[in-house]
């Protein structure tokens, strides 16, 4: 059994949940129905709140890195970076109609920013470090005007746009230690830069707004202040635009002292209109903002006449003054990459790949959306969500604790949640309210790592200690009780998988071994050994071990005796997840490549790729029915294919 040579068909995605968090700016809200409009893998998310609906666009061949809704609700941009030494593909679409407009592909490899002009004439997009080219797009002729160099070599990396909100023809660019303005003249078809006088400030700047007045620019940076600078867009030729403030937070009373604890960097800003900013930043607050005018401090007497010969030591002058003073701050618990305002209604999109909404007058942040679900095994239609990021019971966060593993089960007419803690504890969560029902504390020691549940009410648990633990849950409510213990492992436990029968376990490690066991006793009937690092398993109904790990390959063991049978190649990065139907005829696996594979288990050969992820795959599920095949990811996605 080896793989074929054959063409490998593409994977039909229907539809997705969950948007990819780490798009900077990628969460936008369309200003007519309020609906949103995210990347989410390859595709673009448009959800009408509404009427409850969502829609997914469908253009791109590898993950949406920059989105964009323009200022009326229209149009939608989006692009995806590309092969090494293939062009970027940039997409222009319709809101209304859910329908492509027009592409081009004139970047190479990267697109790292897009906006849309105040009129929607033109689209503006930037290319990454190895592109570096600012291109305008028409949109009536659906060809490009122009292109030119964003940065000059030396003096700063460009990779953020910003667009005048009344003047089509002005955009500006930033970045590291770069801030820069360009006019379009659509008669000459070209761009002309006015520089940026900033004297000796340099500054790593991650987000551009522009007044509606085009009168000033504010560049939020990573040192969590915001350089104010003054345009001049309207004085004529040669006029620079000028450096007025470096704005940072005021130092708060604390213990009737000052207190000046650095400031986290910010990632999104908003104009809330006259003096007022709104600021997310990398910590996970959401800050509310005064601008203060700066004090204007009477001269003083210079100082006595040096002596002849003597030296002059001069230092630069630093422009920041706390001159923001904040009003409020909300926490989110993860860094924010989004941030839109439409009236009074505030949405925040994370890291994490969670979606907060809120008004300016509550303060209240409700968790709208978030991912990660699993299909059940029971005749229940229900759903449940996990995030494996730093939080804790229904989204009350703790310290230096997350979610491993969630399960959906039910115990004497009690349905309950199943969870294994870092901290090394087991908690029964209630599926309705979400209430603790039971702690089992020290369940393992450093960690529970991995989860499965009879439907009997017995829990199996492995952690990073390398042992194997069988428990009883007493009615659900009651207590739990340890029925056994083993330890073969001396490494840690990466994966607990059942077999259908569901009378035994296989538990795979790091040290390079998988143990298969009978239960309920944890009686091993065979171990296996290789070298890599071990990271998931299924147990195929002939009673054949499938296994796979760290080197990337699918590896096939001997239902009697153990041995290897076959060493398939499939990925050149780890495979941490697989799953398989029940007449063993179909194999799904994916891994840290983001890459969904779909396996003829009886021809042993790839049939089917699919790719829709932004980053590793940590799930697979495949439907009772066989036709659904769910995967989930680190980019906080949860995709669903046709299998068949």
């Amino acid at each position: 059994m080896k793989p074929s040579s054959r063409k490998v068909k593409s994977l039909q995605l229907l539809s997705a949940i969950g948007f990819t968090g780490k798009v900077v700016g990628g969460l936008n809200v369309q200003s007519e129905d309020r609906g949103l409009v995210y990347p989410v893998g390859v595709g673009v998310g448009v959800w009408d709140r509404s009427g409850g609906h969502h829609a997914i666009l469908h253009a791109h061949t590898r993950p949406v890195t920059a989105l964009t809704v323009s200022r009326s609700g229209r149009l939608i941009v989006s692009a995806q970076n590309s092969d090494p030494g293939c062009q970027a593909v940039v997409v222009v679409w319709r809101y209304k109609e859910r329908e492509e407009l027009g592409r081009h592909k004139v970047h190479r490899e990267e697109v790292s920013a897009v906006a849309v002009s105040s009129g929607e004439e033109y689209v503006v997009s930037l290319g990454g470090e190895l592109d570096g080219y600012l291109v305008v797009w028409h949109v009536d002729t659906r060809r490009p005007l122009c292109s030119v160099q964003a940065g000059e070599p030396g003096l700063g990396t460009a990779s953020l746009l910003c667009t005048a909100p009344c003047t089509p023809t002005l955009m500006v660019v930033g970045g590291h230690r770069l801030l820069r303005t360009w006019t379009l003249h659509p008669d000459t078809h070209r761009l002309t830069p006015t520089p940026t006088s900033l004297g000796l400030l340099e500054r790593n700047y991650t987000c551009l707004q522009v007044d509606e007045a085009e009168e000033f620019l504010y560049a939020a940076t990573s040192s969590g202040d915001v350089v104010k600078v003054r345009l001049n867009s309207g004085q004529g030729e040669g006029c620079w635009s000028v450096l007025v403030s470096v704005m940072a937070p005021r130092p708060h009373h604390a213990h009737n002292r000052l207190s000046r604890h650095p400031a986290p960097g910010i990632q999104a800003l908003v104009l809330l209109g006259g003096d007022l900013l709104l600021a997310g930043d990398v910590g996970g607050g959401v800050r509310a903002y005064r601008q203060l005018q700066e004090e204007v401090r009477r001269p003083t007497c210079p100082g006595p006449p040096r002596a002849h010969g003597t030296l002059k030591y001069t230092h630069p002058k630093d422009p920041t003054r706390p001159l923001l003073q904040q009003l409020w701050c909300v926490e989110v618990g993860a860094a924010v990459t989004s941030l839109s305002v439409v009236g009074q209604e505030v949405v925040v999109g994370t890291i994490a790949s969670e979606i907060y909404t809120f008004r300016l007058s509550s303060k209240q942040v409700p968790l709208t959306s978030t991912t990660h679900v699993r299909f059940n095994t029971g005749k229940q239609k229900r759903a449940v969500t996990a995030v494996s990021e730093e939080g804790g019971v229904v989204k009350r966060r703790e310290v230096n604790t997350y979610w491993n593993s969630v399960l959906l089960r039910c115990y004497s007419g009690v349905i309950l949640v199943a969870v294994g803690w870092s901290d090394g504890r087991l908690r029964g969560l209630g599926a309705e309210s979400g209430r603790v029902l039971w702690v089992v504390d020290d369940a393992h020691h450093a960690g529970v790592n991995a989860v499965v549940t009879l439907p009997s009410g017995t829990i199996i648990s492995g952690g990073r200690d390398g042992r194997v633990r069988v428990w009883e849950v007493n009615g659900g409510v009651g207590g739990v009780r340890m029925v056994t213990s083993q330890k073969e492992h001396r490494g840690e436990v990466t994966h607990l998988t059942l077999t259908q029968a569901q009378d035994h376990v296989l538990s795979c490690s790091g040290d390079g071994s998988c143990v298969l066991w009978r239960l309920p006793q944890l009686e091993r009937v065979k171990r296996l050994r290789a070298h890599t690092v071990f990271l998931g398993g299924v147990v195929l109904r002939c009673g054949e071990v499938v296994t796979a790990g760290s080197d990337g390959a699918v590896m096939v063991w001997d239902r009697l005796d153990g041995t290897l049978l076959a060493d398939l190649p499939s990925s050149q990065q780890p495979i941490t997840c697989l799953a398989v139907t029940k007449d063993d005829s179909t194999l799904v696996t994916a891994g840290e490549d983001a890459v969904v594979r779909v396996w003829n288990w009886k021809k042993g050969r790839v049939t089917h790729e699919g790719r829709g992820h932004s980053g590793a795959i940590t799930r697979v599920a495949i439907s009772p029915d066989a036709r659904l095949l769910a995967t989930a990811g680190k980019d906080g996605a949860l995709l669903f294919w046709k299998l068949q």
